[in-house]
């Protein structure tokens, strides 16, 4: 790569040609957390390194409906397991309390 100048670098990251050197230094920091974020995006979703930001957020909006779609069916796996529990709960004190009745001779033991 050819070497840049200062004042192409400004141009290039949207600053005027003497913007001060505190301000260039602040936008080179930001475009190099730009690119740690698109490294690290772009390894973690799997993509190409020169993925389009177009390309990572659409494998963002990708990794989160795979998500919800794996809580959803946690949830309703785990809605069916409060239901047999619930019902398993109801049918055990149904036997206790028929068991006591039946001590207490109240009802019979065996079916007639």
């Amino acid at each position: 790569m050819a070497e840049m100048t200062l004042i192409e670098v400004r141009t290039l990251l949207g600053l005027a040609e003497d913007a001060p050197d505190e301000l260039l230094r602040s936008r080179l920091e930001a475009a190099s957390e730009g690119l740690t974020l698109h490294t690290r995006l772009t390894a973690d979703l799997h993509l190409n390194a020169d993925a389009s930001v177009d390309q990572v957020v659409t494998g963002i909006q990708s990794a989160r409906d795979q998500v919800v779609t794996h809580m959803r069916q946690e949830i309703a796996t785990m809605a069916q397991e409060m239901k047999d529990l619930r019902q398993h709960t109801a049918r055990k004190s149904a036997e206790v309390w028929l068991k006591g009745l039946s001590k207490e001779r109240v009802v019979s033991a065996t079916a007639d």
